[in-house]
C-alpha cells in the first residue's frame, strides 16, 4: 500500500499563504513597536511610520489595543500605504520598563503584505523589515552597535545601545540574560525574568554605561531573550544613538539604528554580503561595516574562504568593506551565525563639500539559505534623502531576476569566493512599490542615502527553522502542520533528526507506547489511529544528561477503504481499473492508490437487456434537425442508438408537414373605423397580423389593404413655421398669419373639406453685435461704459431680444449689464474677459449670435498689487501713491487719454493733485522697478 500526503485539506484551511509552508516575512498578522531615538529625545520633531506593500485592494489596519486608537486603508494603484503612528500609541522612550505601546497590524481579508517600520527625527532615520507573527519565535539573540562613549559626541546618556520586547498573547513570561549591565541594574550574564501581562504590552531597555570608543561595556550583543511558555514575540534591537567610522576625520555623524531581530532558528552559516552602491561623486560615502555573531562556542568564521575568528555564543568580529573596491564578501561558519551591516556615518571632511552624505544604518544580512521567491517592498521617502538603492543576491545560474516585471538577469555578477552565488547592485530606483522575484529564490535589503541621512532594511527572507529538523521519510515535518499520514500496514517510516548544537543522544517516543534511541530510527504502525511522535534532544549539563530540546511531529494512520460497486450493462464483460469481469460477477478486488490509502472495492456486476422502442409523431411546420439531420420530407424515420453499456434503444418518427391558407390578402374601404379581428384600423393603410394553423399553431402572415375616407369638414390643429410650410401638396410662404383649406373626394363619393390654420414666421435677419461709445473693433478697451447693439433688428420684435452677459462672476470686479431691446449698456469696472450673447425669437425661430469682449486697458503689463497701495478711492483733492521703487504715475482718462504724468526716481510715495479734474473714473498707470500695474480711481466733488 501507499502512503497519502493530506496536503488538499491544508491548501483549503490555510490558503496560499498558510501553504508556503516555510514562513516568510510577508503575512497577514504583525506586532510592531518603536525605540527610543536619542534624536527625539533633543528635538521635538519626529514621526513614526509604518509602509504596508501587497496586492492592490488589500484593506490594512492597525490599532493600539490598549489605547483603542486605530486606522485602516486600502492598498491602491501605487501598491503601498503609509500609516503615521501618534508617539503615545508606539513609542517607547522609557530606559527600562514596560508600556502598552505595542501596535497590531493585521489585513482584513486574510492577504499577505510586506511590512516596514520607520524611526525619524530630526537628522535621524532608519528603517527595520517587520516579521509576521507566523515567522516570529521564542528564542533571540540581541544584535547592537556597542556605544561611543559620552565624551565622544553632545548626546549625553543616549549613546546606547538597547532593545524591545512586544508581547503577542497575555501574561507572556520573558527571560532575559543580558551581556552587559542594563539601565535597571540587572547585571551582565544573571538571567532575570520579566511578565508581559497583555498582548501588546512592551518591554524596553537600555544599557547603564554608555563605555568608551574601545569598551564593549555598552555593547548589547549576546544578550539571550526567551519566551519561557512558548509564546511568540516580537524583538526589536538597535542603539539609541552611535556612530559608525572606519577612520575618524572631522567631525563625525551619530545616528539612531534599529532592526527586527530574528530568531537563532532562522540563523545560517553561508552569507553573500554586499556592500553599498557609492553613488554619485558628490556623496563621498564612506566603508561599510560588518559584524557577526556566533550563536555556540568553538564557532569558526571565514571571510572569501580565509579564517577571520574563531568566536564563543554571543562573540562578535568584524571587517570593513569599501564601497568600491570590495562590493561583496563571502562569510561562512561552522556553526549559526548572524551578519549585521552598518552604513558608515557622514564626515565633514570628507570632501563632500557643505554637504555631508549618509549616516549610520542597521540591516539585517539574510543567510542564502533563507532565500525567497518573489517580494513586494516600498522605499522611504525621509526629509533630504535623495537616492534609493536595492542590492539582491541569488544564485548564478539564475535564468530570470525580475525587478518591477523586467529581467535584470545580465546585470548579475559572479561572487569571486563563491561563483554559485551572484549579486547586483541597482543604484536607479525610484521612490515607491517594487517587486522582486526569483524563481531560484533570492535575498535583498534597501537602502537610502540623504544629506546627513540613511536607512537600510531587509526587504524579505525566508524563516525556515535551520538550527532543528525533524524529518518523516526524508521530508521536513514543518511542512505538514497537519500532519503526516499513512495508511494501516505501510512499510516502515524512516524518522530522522537534524539538530546543529551538541548533543547526547536522541530518544523517540511514537505514541504506541514504544520507543527508541538513535539520530534516526525507523518504525511501523499497525493499528489505525492519531500519533503524536516526540524526538527529545539530551545533553549532559552540570554531569547529569537533561533535556535541551524537543522535536514533534502527528502521524495519522488511516485505515482501509471499502466501496460498493454496483452496475449493469448489456456487455459480456465489464472493464474496472484496467482488469475485465464477466457479467454477471460478485466478488470483491483492491486498488492500490498513489493518492491514499488502498480501497477494498466489492463488485456487484448485472446484466441488462435491450431498451425498449420511442415513437413520435410530429406535424411540423417545415423542415426539423432530427438527431443531427436534416429532415425535410414527410414519412416515417428511424434511428438506432447504442448505448454506453452496450445496449440499443430504437427511436422510430413519424413526421407530416402543415398545409398554410392561401389568398392572405384583403382590401377595405370605409369612411369609419374598421375593426379587423380585434385590430381597429383608424387611418388608410396596411395592416398585417400573425395567425396559427389549427393542426400544429404554423404561424402564417394575413394583410389587410384599408382605405378611410374623412367624413364633412375637418379643421386641422394650428400650425405654426418658419419661413414656408408644405401641406397637400403646396408651399405656403406668405408671411403671418392665414387660412388655407382643400377638398378631397374619395372613389365612394365620401368628400373632405379640411380647413388649415397657418402662421409663418420670418427668421431673424441680424449676423453679429457691433459696438459703439468708443468701443474697440477687436473688443479690447479700457474700463468704462459701453452699448452694443445689433447689426440689423428693423425686422425683430423687441420683445422677443435676450441679452446675456457670460462669464461676469460675482465680487468686486463685477461689470453692469444693462438689456434694454435691440441694444445693451455695459459698464466694465476691471480689465478681463466676458461673453455677449443674443438671441431672438420665441423658440421657434431663435438665433443666437456672441461677441467676445476684452477689457485690457490697452494692455497694460501687469494688473495687480505689487505691494504697492493707491488710497483714498474714492478721492476727492489729492491721490497718494505708495510703494518701492516707484518710477511713473500716469492718469488717463476711460477714452485712454493721457491726462497727468509725473516721473520718480525710485520714490516709496507721492502725492498727485486730482482736485482739477472732473468728477468721474479714472486710470492710474504706476510703473515699478518691480512691474507695471493699473488702478482704477473714483474722483467724487
Amino acid at each position: 500500500m501507499l502512503k497519502r500526503l493530506f496536503l488538499c485539506l491544508f491548501f483549503l484551511v490555510t490558503g496560499l499563504w498558510g501553504f508556503a509552508q516555510t514562513p516568510t516575512t510577508q503575512g497577514a498578522d504583525f506586532w510592531v513597536s518603536f525605540l527610543k531615538n536619542g534624536y527625539k529625545t533633543t528635538n521635538t520633531t519626529g514621526k513614526l511610520t509604518l509602509v504596508a506593500s501587497g496586492p492592490k485592494g488589500t484593506e490594512v489596519r492597525w490599532e493600539n489595543t490598549f489605547t483603542g486608537v486605530a486606522d485602516n486603508a486600502s492598498i491602491l494603484d501605487r501598491g503601498y500605504i503609509v500609516f503615521d503612528i501618534p508617539y503615545e500609541d508606539g513609542y517607547n522612550d522609557q530606559n527600562a520598563g514596560t508600556a502598552f505601546r505595542g501596535v497590531h497590524v493585521y489585513t482584513t481579508n486574510g492577504e499577505a503584505i510586506s511590512l516596514y517600520a520607520a524611526n525619524e527625527a530630526s537628522n535621524s532615520f532608519d528603517v527595520a523589515n517587520v516579521l509576521p507573527v507566523d515567522a516570529l519565535g521564542t528564542n533571540y539573540m540581541i544584535l547592537t552597535n556597542k556605544s561611543i562613549g559620552e565624551a565622544s559626541s553632545n548626546y549625553t546618556g543616549l549613546n546606547r545601545a538597547s532593545f524591545l520586547v512586544v508581547a503577542t498573547e497575555p501574561n507572556t513570561r520573558v527571560q532575559i540574560t543580558p551581556s552587559c549591565l542594563t539601565a535597571d541594574d540587572h547585571e551582565a550574564h544573571v538571567p532575570y525574568v520579566v511578565t508581559l501581562e497583555r498582548e501588546g504590552t512592551c518591554y524596553h531597555v537600555l544599557n547603564k554605561n554608555a563605555g568608551g570608543d574601545t569598551n564593549t561595556d555598552g555593547d548589547f550583543t549576546g544578550t539571550l531573550v526567551e519566551s519561557l511558555d512558548g509564546q511568540p514575540i516580537a524583538v526589536f534591537n538597535g542603539n539609541c544613538l552611535t556612530r559608525v567610522m572606519e577612520t575618524p576625520i572631522g567631525t563625525t555623524g551619530y545616528e539612531h539604528v534599529f532592526e527586527q531581530a530574528m530568531p537563532v532558528d532562522y540563523w545560517g552559516q553561508h552569507f553573500v554580503v554586499t556592500s553599498s552602491h557609492p553613488g554619485p561623486t558628490q556623496f563621498h560615502l564612506q566603508s561599510d561595516l560588518v559584524k557577526v555573531t556566533a550563536l555556540e562556542d568553538g564557532t569558526t568564521i571565514k571571510v572569501d574562504g580565509t579564517e577571520q575568528a574563531r568566536l564563543n555564543a554571543g562573540e562578535s568580529t568584524t571587517f570593513w568593506m569599501d564601497l568600491t573596491s570590495r562590493p561583496c564578501a563571502y562569510v561562512t561558519a561552522d556553526r549559526p551565525a548572524a551578519v549585521c551591516l552598518y552604513n558608515h556615518s557622514h564626515q565633514s571632511s570628507s570632501g563632500s563639500g557643505s554637504k555631508m552624505y549618509g549616516d549610520p544604518s542597521m540591516v539585517w544580512i539574510s543567510p542564502v539559505e533563507q532565500t525567497i521567491e518573489q517580494v513586494m517592498f516600498s522605499t522611504f521617502q525621509a526629509d533630504k534623502v535623495e537616492r534609493h538603492f536595492v542590492n539582491v543576491v541569488c544564485r548564478s545560474d539564475a535564468q530570470g531576476l525580475y525587478l518591477d516585471g523586467v529581467n535584470i538577469a545580465s546585470a548579475l555578477t559572479p561572487v569571486t569566493a563563491a561563483p554559485e552565488y551572484a549579486y547586483v547592485r541597482v543604484d536607479t530606483l525610484s521612490h515607491g512599490a517594487h517587486t522582486l522575484s526569483c524563481v531560484g529564490g533570492l535575498t535583498a535589503h534597501v537602502y537610502g542615502v540623504g544629506e546627513q541621512k540613511g536607512y537600510a532594511y531587509t526587504v524579505g527572507s525566508s524563516a525556515r527553522v535551520l538550527s532543528k529538523q525533524l524529518y518523516v521519510n526524508d521530508e521536513l515535518s514543518t511542512d505538514y502542520p497537519n500532519g503526516y499520514t499513512v495508511c494501516q500496514n505501510d512499510a516502515l517510516i524512516d524518522f530522522r533528526v537534524f539538530y546543529n548544537a551538541d548533543y547526547d543522544h536522541i530518544a523517540w517516543e511514537f505514541g504506541d507506547g514504544t520507543t527508541a534511541v538513535g539520530e534516526a530510527v525507523p518504525h511501523q504502525y499497525s493499528d489505525v489511529g492519531n500519533y503524536e511522535v516526540m524526538a527529545r534532544v539530551f545533553r549532559e549539563t552540570e554531569g547529569e544528561m537533561q533535556p535541551a530540546d524537543s522535536l514533534s511531529v502527528t502521524i495519522h494512520v488511516q485505515s482501509l477503504i471499502n466501496k460498493d460497486i454496483n452496475e449493469e450493462s448489456c456487455a459480456s464483460f465489464f472493464t474496472f481499473y484496467g482488469r475485465d469481469y464477466p457479467i454477471p460477477f460478485q466478488g470483491d478486488t483492491i486498488v492500490s492508490s498513489d493518492e491514499g490509502c488502498d480501497t477494498l472495492f466489492h463488485l456487484n456486476l448485472q446484466p441488462r437487456y435491450l431498451e425498449p422502442h420511442y415513437t413520435y409523431v410530429e406535424d411540423a411546420c417545415g423542415p426539423i434537425m432530427w438527431f443531427d439531420t436534416l429532415r425535410d420530407v414527410p414519412g416515417w424515420y428511424t434511428v438506432r442508438v447504442p448505448l454506453d453499456d452496450g445496449c440499443d434503444s430504437t427511436y422510430r418518427l413519424h413526421l407530416a408537414f402543415v398545409e398554410l391558407p392561401t389568398n392572405c390578402v384583403r382590401q377595405k374601404e370605409s369612411c369609419e373605423a374598421y375593426d379587423w379581428n380585434g385590430v381597429l384600423c383608424e387611418t388608410t393603410g396596411p395592416y398585417t397580423q400573425t395567425f396559427h394553423t389549427e393542426v400544429g399553431g404554423c404561424p402564417y402572415d394575413s394583410t389587410l389593404y384599408f382605405t378611410l375616407i374623412p367624413p364633412g369638414d375637418t379643421v386641422l390643429p394650428p400650425v405654426e413655421a418658419c419661413g414656408q410650410y408644405e401641406w397637400m401638396g403646396k408651399t405656403y410662404t406668405e408671411l403671418g398669419y392665414h387660412r388655407h383649406d382643400t377638398i378631397i373626394e374619395g372613389p365612394n363619393g365620401c368628400r373632405t373639406h379640411f380647413f388649415l390654420d397657418l402662421t409663418l414666421y420670418e427668421t431673424p435677419s441680424f449676423d453679429a453685435i457691433v459696438g459703439l461709445d468708443q468701443v474697440a473693433v477687436a473688443t479690447s478697451f479700457w474700463p468704462g461704459q459701453y452699448r452694443y447693439y445689433l447689426d440689423d433688428s428693423t425686422t425683430i420684435n423687441y420683445d422677443r431680444i435676450r441679452w446675456e452677459l457670460l462669464d461676469n462672476p460675482e465680487g468686486p470686479d463685477q461689470w453692469e449689464f444693462r438689456p434694454h431691446g435691440a441694444s445693451c449698456t455695459i459698464v466694465a469696472y476691471a480689465m478681463g474677459d466676458r461673453t455677449l450673447r443674443v438671441t431672438t425669437g420665441d423658440g421657434l425661430c431663435d438665433k443666437t449670435v456672441v461677441k467676445p469682449i476684452h477689457c485690457s486697458g490697452y494692455a497694460v503689463d501687469t494688473y495687480g498689487t505689487l505691494g504697492v497701495e493707491v488710497y483714498p478711492n474714492p478721492a476727492k483733492d489729492v491721490v497718494t501713491v505708495k510703494g518701492e521703487g516707484l518710477k511713473e504715475v500716469s492718469v488717463y482718462n476711460l477714452l485712454g487719454q493721457k491726462l497727468k504724468s509725473v516721473l520718480l526716481n525710485g520714490d516709496a510715495e507721492m502725492h498727485l493733485q486730482v482736485d482739477d479734474l472732473p468728477q468721474a473714473l479714472y486710470l492710474f498707470k504706476i510703473h515699478t522697478s518691480k512691474g507695471n500695474m493699473t488702478r482704477l480711481v473714483s474722483v467724487n466733488k
